[in-house]
């Protein structure tokens, strides 16, 4: 006997589109709603595109009762198919969290995680009331490694405009002016004697500095006489 429609019960996928870079993980949750019909057991069947996703883990919702029997408990990476099944102890009428699915994106690309055929719900009578079908559109980009911005660039994140990007300004780096150069220059020339060499300059101011320190040396013993 055929399922009516008031009877049938669906599972959900969201969000419905995920937008990724590649190398991130996200997440999809999984609700079932019986619509007021009590069910015990849910079989799960995803499809995923193995080349651009994998499955990271399947986090069962509370309540549920995990059945880990082959055929019932499934990741596979390689073909792309998920399956979880798990019962309901007391059964349940309303909307029901089943479990949330974590992906990760494996490269740049745009695939669709479906549910696929093999996806049950079975009521009180053993009777499997799945109805409908549900899906989630996931479209990766590549992933933007840091760049080098030169000065008065702009940085522009994925998805923004130049104009909405903020400039980078240089801090400048403060330069002695033109009369403190001259003056820097005046004194080295006096203290290498003209000769513009450094040595010679260094030389004069030890002699400076010991002249200072005998001169220093002899005001305060003439003081202490």
């Amino acid at each position: 006997m055929g399922v009516s429609a008031l009877a049938a019960t669906s599972i959900n996928l969201s969000p419905s589109t995920v937008n990724v870079s590649a190398g991130q993980t996200f997440t999809v949750p999984v609700s079932v709603n019986p619509q007021g019909v009590k069910n015990y057991t849910v079989g799960l069947k995803l499809n995923y595109p193995a080349s651009l996703l994998q499955v990271k883990s399947f986090t069962f919702g509370g309540q549920w009762m995990a059945l880990s029997q082959p055929g019932y408990d499934l990741i596979d990476n390689t073909n792309g198919v998920l399956i979880k099944t798990a019962g309901y102890p007391q059964g349940f009428t309303s909307n029901t969290q089943f479990g949330t699915v974590t992906f990760q994106a494996k490269k740049a690309g745009t695939g669709v995680i479906t549910l696929a055929s093999g996806t049950t719900a079975y009521d009180q009578s053993n009777q499997n009331v799945f109805a409908g079908s549900a899906q989630v559109n996931v479209n990766i980009s590549v992933a933007v490694p840091g760049v080098t911005v030169a000065p008065g660039q702009p940085i522009v994140q994925p998805g923004q405009s130049p104009a909405a990007s903020e400039l980078i300004t240089p801090t400048p780096v403060a330069q002695p002016s033109a009369q403190q150069a001259t003056i820097l220059g005046t004194i080295g020339n006096i203290l290498s004697l003209k000769t513009g060499n450094w040595f010679v300059a260094l030389i004069m101011i030890l002699v400076i500095t010991y002249g200072a320190y005998w001169l220093i040396k002899r005001a305060l013993k003439n003081k202490n006489k």
